[in-house]
């Protein structure tokens, strides 16, 4: 569900939202060197979190990843001189997510994008979330009550301004590299942080099969086709581990997490020879 709001505003003023999620930053000189201030960047988000205790909500967390990430972005507008969701390879956040941050999954995520020129650095942060609030995409964005982390990236030229807001709704954040191959005959143990926002009692976590019509047996007389539940091995209050076989021998399987009864369909694929 990507929708695109376009607004022109004041001093010089260009905001872009997207349903579909990153955040990032970076601060760049004359000569498109960073700098340690991260100042503008960490006042976007306080004023974004700011903007979401007026109206009632819980404040959105950092996360590291998802600010590399928004940088990234913001970083490639000034390199390329565009300003647009799909960059100049032709993805998207949540295709960026997937390639440059794969050790997230997440049930949604959004971006806001803001491009602003002439503008005095200590006026910056309030233009621009001013700006995404007197937008109602950007707007609805921010006062998403699902979201629970965000990521800002900011990259600087002189006066001009690239910042990216990115939201998102994570669920779980692979510790080490997860593995694209594996071998059939060896398990594979991966450890994990929760990220979601709900009890940790909640947490599933499944094995997708190859075969959609795989049977696993639970008992006697339930059994599940095409996948298999997983154990959650809890190492502290944020960190699990899991175990996996892989029965059903070589082929494309995925790890899928969740809550409660049900679980999102998009997981960790890892192929098995």
């Amino acid at each position: 569900m990507d929708t695109v709001w376009h607004f022109n505003g004041k001093c010089g003023l260009r905001i872009l939202q997207l349903i579909s999620c990153i955040l990032l930053f970076s601060f760049f000189s004359c000569a498109v060197q960073a700098v340690e201030d991260n100042s503008i960047e960490k006042e976007i988000f306080d004023l974004t979190n700011i903007e979401r205790q007026r109206h009632g909500l819980k404040a959105l967390k950092p996360e590291k990843g998802l600010d590399e990430l928004a940088r990234y972005h913001s970083g490639n507008m000034l390199k390329y001189k565009f300003f647009e969701h799909r960059d100049v390879f032709g993805d998207e956040v949540s295709d960026r997510a997937k390639k440059r941050y794969s050790d997230l999954l997440y049930s949604s995520i959004g971006e806001n994008l803001a491009h602003t020129t002439g503008l005095d650095s200590h006026l910056v942060a309030s233009n621009i979330v001013d700006g995404w609030m007197n937008s109602p995409g950007h707007r609805e964005n921010i006062l998403t009550e699902a979201f629970t982390h965000l990521g800002v990236g900011v990259v600087i030229e002189g006066k001009d301004v690239y910042a990216t807001q990115n939201f998102a709704t994570p669920l779980v954040l692979s510790k080490e590299k997860h593995p694209l191959e594996w071998n059939t005959d060896t398990p594979l143990e991966i450890t994990y942080t929760l990220m979601a926002d709900f009890p940790r009692v909640e947490l599933k976590a499944v094995l997708e099969y190859p075969d959609s019509k795989a049977r696993f047996d639970l008992s006697e007389t339930h059994y599940t086709l095409g996948y298999e539940p997983l154990s959650i091995e809890w190492l502290s209050f944020d960190a699990f581990k899991l175990r996996l076989t892989f029965r059903q021998g070589p082929g494309l399987y995925q790890i899928c997490f969740g809550r409660g009864e049900s679980y999102y369909s998009e997981g960790y694929k890892i192929r098995i020879k």
